[in-house]
């Protein structure tokens, strides 16, 4: 259990490479969230390789796009 898995992404990347070089048959659920600030597109694929089953967004924390585009209802 890691409430901060990426907050670091170099030891994010660690993780989840050595997940996939083990070669663990397993889910990963991110029910924390991740740090959106440190999430690339390479990381999420890496992530879905090494078994993420379920993740959740913390669009709060994201930027100005997420608040004005996807969270104001007009």
């Amino acid at each position: 259990m890691d409430d901060n898995i990426n907050v670091n992404r170099n030891h994010a990347m660690q993780i989840f490479s050595g997940i996939i070089e083990r070669g663990l048959d397993i889910q990963i659920s991110l029910s924390s969230g991740i740090h959106l600030a440190s999430t690339d597109e390479d990381l999420i694929r890496l992530m879905g390789d090494a078994g993420l089953a379920m993740i959740k967004l913390p669009i709060e924390h994201g930027n100005d796009y997420f608040a004005t585009k996807l969270l104001v209802k007009n």
